[in-house]
């Protein structure tokens, strides 16, 4: 699955053809031009050409190879527009007299580009090439570059009559707005195809031709005879099936969230080898499923693998949510889709790669970029109006580390040094201007419990996850973390419980019921003021955790149950005994870091608080807790603060925040009524 030609390999299903009536209308191929792709004289070192004699056109071409480092080759093209279909019957020339002294993954055959003007020297263009491969070989590839930035794909067919020749087409036409280009081979009887895709980044204008490359640089010209060159209408595509850019429905309607992102994954619902993989695991409601909210920058790792581009990642939330088992995240497919804000009409290039495939999305196909390759760097750049735009992307992951990040930049760029992160330039890096203290967000979780008994956390997220949609499943904002249920189980209607008073009623508290079995999760963002020791925690009936990104639990310093843990980045007090204070100490650096908090209720009483302090110089902790509240007078340490932010626009571009009441999103599920 990783790079290298020979690992691409595939065998393409042998789709026929038939050719309807009407279709036999052809137009000449009129050569407009020619040119060595890549570097000429250097890579090709000897130059290509190309002769007609009335009949059949003779191309030469040298070049290292037409593959992920670019096109050195050979190209006779004419410009095109829109749809057609073009077909050649290909046949090698023999130099020597024996197919072996050929390198053994020449290449000769149609080809559709972005353009012919060589750009920087190292041509990595859009392109669709179906060729011929060396006559020993008996097989056929179709290959692409579906961005200019990304690697190439490269399907095979193979198990052709033994013969010199192959009879080729390639086919662009459009479906459902896009452009699809496929490659097909004759087998004597019947059009068999080779492979189609979706032409994401092809314009209507572009050029076709005939091209040779030696897939050997050192000096020698290959050639091929290209008999019965013909311009045809396209015909109707086979099989194409889900345009890129088509949303993606889940159980969950995942939805995007002002200030971050309403984000899906999951894991056990069979391989993802494809973004196709992703899509029907995310659609049929299988495997095990967790849904969230992301709030900041679409930036994650497994933590088994390396960053990309930009460091700082934080976790997949299955991981964290004790899902996987421990080792590294295999076989996840990934939701997410959010907001932003573009400040001024102009031209925006977008970013994104992932391990293994990925699609990105901008306003249902204003932009789509994505890959079925490993690591690729996938860069677009669209025309966008002043106001809010959605986005959604999708993320596949089969084995061997994963990991996903989205970034953009203004203008037309694909340096990827202009880039940052949609949302605000990355945990540890320098905020952007503009970024608000006293910021709003929302943060939300949609999903619920569909009944039973929650006697666990794992339990809760799995609940919570369930997506039972039927209308229950609140969320809100919040300034603070400090809830409780008004009826407590014991007759009371008291709301405060736990170590801090003046709870709020869990947001879709039923009035007069005591609440069980129920799961909350909430995530944010916090703002620390100085690099140093912090001590932050919560307390609940029964159990929770608190996981924040960007630091290392140094030891659990208050626990009321004999319960709590550090499992892996995450303080955890899993427990049934009832309260559950508990608080760890942690080292954080200046800025801003991503945090998760979840916690679950059985019976018999329910409350949940965040609360954190500082600790001095001296080691003395601040001498008391105080809730993690926006603008609360308590949060302050020694005339800075540690509280809750979301980034608000920046002078160009990044997740959509509003000024509204609340912080913390939070989401519970009541057991559902018998």
């Amino acid at each position: 699955m990783k790079s290298g030609f020979q690992t691409a390999l595939g065998v393409a299903l042998a789709l026929v053809l038939v050719l309807g009536p009407g279709v036999a209308t052809a137009e000449m191929f009129v050569p407009t031009g020619e040119l060595d792709l890549g570097r000429p004289g250097d890579d090709p070192v000897v130059a290509g050409s190309y002769a007609y004699d009335g009949t059949t056109y003779t191309v030469s071409g040298s070049g290292s190879d037409w593959w992920d480092g670019g096109e050195y080759a050979h190209y006779v093209y004419q410009p095109v527009s829109g749809d057609f279909r073009i077909e050649a019957d290909v046949t090698w020339i023999n130099r020597t007299g024996t197919w072996g002294d050929m390198d053994n993954w020449v290449k000769a055959g149609l080809a559709l580009r972005n353009d012919v003007d060589n750009g920087s020297g190292n041509e990595k263009e859009v392109n669709y090439f179906t060729a011929a491969l060396r006559p020993d070989r008996n097989e056929v590839a179709h290959q692409g570059r579906s961005a200019a930035t990304v690697n190439m794909f490269n399907t095979q067919l193979g198990g052709l009559a033994a013969q010199d020749n192959r009879l080729l087409a390639l086919n662009r036409t459009t479906v459902d707005g896009l452009p699809y280009v496929e490659g097909f081979v004759h087998n004597g009887t019947d059009w068999v195809k080779i492979r189609g895709d979706f032409a994401m980044n092809l314009p209507d204008d572009a050029f076709v031709g005939l091209a040779v490359t030696a897939h050997n640089n050192d000096g020698r010209l290959e050639s091929a005879d290209f008999a019965g060159v013909q311009m045809l209408p396209a015909t109707a595509a086979v099989d194409p099936g889900r345009s890129p850019g088509t949303p993606v429905n889940t159980p969950e309607v995942v939805q995007a969230v002002e200030g971050g992102w309403g984000v899906v994954e999951v894991i056990n619902n069979g391989d993802m080898n494809s973004v196709a993989d992703a899509i029907r695991s995310l659609e049929d409601g299988g495997g095990d499923r967790l849904a969230y909210n992301l709030m900041g920058p679409l930036n994650i790792n497994d933590h088994e693998g390396s960053a990309k581009h930009f460091g700082n990642d934080s976790g997949y939330g299955v991981r964290y949510a004790d899902m996987t088992g421990g080792g590294e995240v295999n076989h996840i497919a990934l939701l997410a889709r959010g907001k932003f804000v573009v400040p001024s009409t102009g031209d925006y290039s977008f970013y994104i790669n992932s391990d293994d495939g990925e699609e990105l999305t901008i306003d249902s196909r204003a932009l789509i970029l994505g890959s079925e390759g490993w690591s690729d760097n996938n860069i677009g750049t669209v025309h966008l109006t002043a106001g809010v735009h959605d986005i959604q992307v999708i993320h596949r992951e089969a084995t061997g580390g994963a990991d996903v990040e989205v970034g953009a930049a203004p203008g037309a760029t694909t340096n990827l040094d202009d880039f940052t992160l949609i949302g605000y330039k990355g945990l540890g890096q320098v905020p952007i201007p503009g970024l608000a203290r006293d910021a709003t967000m929302i943060t939300s979780l949609p999903g619920g419990w569909a009944g039973g008994e929650v006697l666990s956390l794992r339990n809760a997220l799995s609940a919570i996850a369930q997506g039972e949609v039927d209308g229950s499943n609140a969320y809100a904002m919040v300034s603070s973390v400090n809830h409780g249920d008004p009826d407590n189980g014991d007759g009371t209607t008291n709301t405060d419980r736990g170590s801090f008073g003046g709870d709020s009623a869990y947001p879709n508290d039923v009035v007069g019921v005591d609440d069980n079995d129920f799961g909350v999760m909430v995530s944010g963002v916090l703002e620390i003021p100085a690099d140093g020791l912090y001590q932050l925690g919560f307390q609940s009936d029964d159990g929770a955790s608190l996981q924040l990104f960007g630091g290392t639990w140094n030891s659990i310093v208050a626990d009321a149950t004999g319960n709590a843990a550090i499992v892996g980045a995450v303080l955890s007090n899993d427990s049934l005994t009832g309260d559950s204070f508990t608080a760890g100490e942690i080292f954080l650096t200046q800025g801003l870091h991503l945090f998760n908090a979840q916690m679950f209720e059985r019976s018999g009483g329910a409350y949940f608080e965040l609360f954190g302090r500082g600790v001095s110089e001296s080691g003395a902790p601040d001498p008391s807790w105080h809730l993690l509240e926006v603008g609360g007078a308590g949060i302050w340490f020694d005339g800075d603060g540690l509280q809750l932010v979301v980034p608000e626009p920046s002078t160009w571009i990044m997740l959509l925040s509003v000024a509204a009441a609340g912080l913390v999103g939070l989401v519970r599920r009541r057991r559902k009524a018998s």
